[in-house]
């Protein structure tokens, strides 16, 4: 027999002891509901999973050719009344034109256990409470719920799932982590030596179980006996996985084990190889008929139009006139998605479509003028990190042009006309990004330097006598921050912009509103007006003015008192803010708050805090700079402690005292 499973792993196999935590089908013994929660140091957990267990085993049908059956047992205890909906269950079914190219569902067993008195009351699912959902042409859903679920209920269900191989040919991805704490999960496969796949496992908790050996097993459906490779991977006290701040998606930093075939091959036939490398890859987009064979069509069509640009003779001008043209002229119809059907032609006479039509069009249009261009695929911060050790097609859903101007390689997407040239939009900040070339494909690391710069200046006086406050702000935003306000003015106009200030700050009165560069993505947003409101308690012996009453911060990003994985922004940053308030007449200054300074590590940034009295008033300096657009979780609570700092220094005072009081 063929020995020919390979698996790739981030961590080392350790000697353990082989053991199984598979459990009988509703055997729950009071004891059972005496659970020691303290390991998982979760006060809020709704509820929990006690245990989970896949088993994973391969058989042969004549009919539906090699078929993947997982049989899944899982046990939930419900902890409070916000948990009472982990007694509902949906299981997804794919579905094929046919019933031999479908999966199937079926020995499914539910149960619902609860303890009166001492003793275990056990409630059955009916069948006919078992439902199916279409959810679409490809996926229908089974779902259920279970009966007499309330606080303290044990519930339970198990289900056996049949997978054509030719339907889905591998093991399904399995998730040592959920929503809520989990005690034990674990996955056991017995895969025939026919088989052999890239096994990922990702996230930031340890196997406590991680076997592999070769065994010898009877293939059912098959009449001989193979060799195959038993594996064995669990987790224990997994904490739930809780949405954070800056991070790309769930799926980079879930716990999981996921599983990508790398040969088939049977006795006396040929090896099938479906292992690709980055060279493959590159290939496969070069040749095909929905993406890179597009490229190099005569596109005809676009003789006319790029006349005008090729007589722009120096290099970077001329990108950046086809930059402005190509973003007025089309329009994004929000689809992401690495392939795509329609010709460039009909694309470009509907002058609309998704990221990859739109920007394969465009590298096609800067060659046309003469610009050395090529197209690079790219994964977004919602469909997660790319692993350069594994070429996975499916791991893209985006394509940018990247044209080359001297030495320097510019990434371009014209899908957000406020954005400048040389900025991607934010959902493409996801790592590097692969040229495809016809001489091979190769990464390209992003500029890390992508800004989000924002200064706001307010000049403030305070009139005790007609108990006003009355001021001038102005904006200053680049780059991402700019990108943010300039859509909202470009959606709803000036005057709207102006009266959604206004209801935010409902007392306030503006006047003078005023908007420079909303149209010149390349220039900084200037924003400006003039503003005023009653402040009867203002008039006192003593004032008591917040710098930041106008723009504070309000709560600190970072809450948890660890992070196991890194803060992704995105971008570096640069958020000031500059405030003075003129002393009103017939005051003086009494107490302004300390100067504050802190820096992060390694030059990772500062937050800045300067006050500077003066002749007639008081200036206030506020600078938080962020020199990375990724911390790793070991900088965390230094950047955590930065942004409480930001928090405790906005809450201080600048005290005013009435003379001769």
């Amino acid at each position: 027999m063929y020995t020919l499973f390979r698996i790739t792993l981030f961590l080392v196999l350790c000697p353990a002891v082989l053991f199984s935590q598979e459990f009988d089908f509703g055997k729950i013994k009071s004891e059972d509901f005496e659970i020691d929660l303290s390991s998982i140091e979760d006060t809020t957990a709704e509820a929990v999973i006690i245990k989970e267990y896949a088993e994973v085993n391969y058989i042969y049908n004549e009919q539906r050719g090699f078929e993947i059956v997982t049989v899944t047992h899982v046990l939930k205890k419900i902890l409070k009344t916000t948990g009472l909906e982990h007694g509902d269950v949906t299981i997804p079914i794919l579905i094929g034109p046919s019933r031999s190219k479908s999966e199937t569902v079926y020995r499914v067993h539910a149960m619902t256990h609860n303890l009166e008195k001492g003793k275990v009351e056990h409630t059955e699912l009916g069948k006919k409470d078992i439902f199916r959902e279409e959810l679409s042409e490809r996926v229908n859903l089974l779902k259920f719920s279970l009966p007499e679920v309330r606080i303290g209920s044990i519930v339970e269900y198990q289900y056996t799932r049949q997978t054509p191989v030719n339907v889905y040919n591998k093991p399904r991805t399995w998730y040592f982590q959920h929503d809520i704490p989990c005690l034990w999960s674990e996955i056991d496969l017995v895969i025939p030596s026919f088989f052999t796949y890239h096994t990922i496992l990702s996230g930031y908790i340890p196997l406590e179980k991680q076997e592999s050996k070769e065994i010898s097993y009877s293939l059912p459906g098959a009449n001989m006996r193979v060799n195959a490779w038993h594996q064995q991977f669990a987790v224990k006290n997994a904490p739930a996985f809780k949405e954070e701040p800056y991070i790309t998606t769930t799926e980079d930093y879930i716990s999981k084990i996921e599983f990508d075939l790398s040969t088939f091959r049977l006795p006396n036939e040929a090896e099938k190889n479906f292992n690709l490398t980055w060279e493959d890859l590159n290939k496969t987009l070069i040749e095909s008929e929905t993406w890179g064979s597009k490229l190099d069509r005569a596109n005809n069509f676009l003789k006319d139009e790029v006349q005008p640009f090729l007589a722009i003779e120096e290099p970077m001008a001329r990108v950046e006139a086809i930059y402005d043209y190509l973003t007025r002229t089309y329009m994004w119809n929000q689809e992401a998605g690495l392939w795509f059907n329609r010709n460039l032609k009909d694309i470009a006479s509907s002058q609309r479509g998704s990221a990859s039509e739109l920007n394969v069009l465009a590298t096609v249009f800067f060659r046309k003028c003469g610009i050395e261009a090529n197209p690079a695929i790219l994964s977004t911060r919602s469909h997660g990190k790319i692993n350069q050790m594994f070429p996975l097609l499916d791991k893209f859903n985006y394509t940018v042009a990247l044209v080359q101007v001297n030495d320097t390689k510019i990434p371009i997407d014209i899908t957000e006309p406020l954005l400048p040239l040389t900025l991607l939009p934010l959902r493409c900040r996801n790592g590097a990004i692969f040229e495809v070339t016809k001489n091979g494909g190769n990464f390209i690391d992003l500029d890390e330097s992508a800004k989000y710069h924002n200064f706001e200046k307010l000049e403030i006086e305070i009139d005790p006598t007609s108990e006003k406050v009355s001021g001038i702000y102005e904006g200053h935003k680049k780059d991402y921050a700019a990108l943010k306000n300039r859509k909202v003015l470009h959606e709803v106009g000036e005057n709207e912009f102006a009266s959604e200030i206004k209801k935010l700050k409902s007392d306030w009165e503006v006047e003078n509103f005023e908007v420079h560069n909303s149209n010149d993505k390349n220039e900084s947003l200037d924003i400006g007006y003039e503003f005023s409101w009653d402040a009867p308690e203002y008039n006192a012996d003593l004032i008591y003015v917040s710098p930041f009453l106008f723009l504070q911060w309000k709560d600190n990003p970072f809450k948890r008192r660890e992070r196991a994985f890194p803060v992704d922004i995105g971008y570096t940053l640069f958020d000031g803010t500059s405030v003075t308030f003129k002393t009103p007449e017939g005051y003086e200054i009494e107490e302004v708050p300390e100067n504050a300074n802190v820096v992060l590590p390694n030059k990772g940034g500062r937050f800045r805090y300067s006050i500077a009295k003066m002749n007639g008033g008081v200036t206030v300096n506020f600078q938080c700079i962020l020199n990375k657009p990724i911390y790793h979780s070991q900088e965390y609570p230094y950047l955590k402690e930065l942004y409480s700092r930001i928090i405790e220094k906005q809450s201080e005072m600048i005290v005013f005292k009435k003379k001769g009081k």
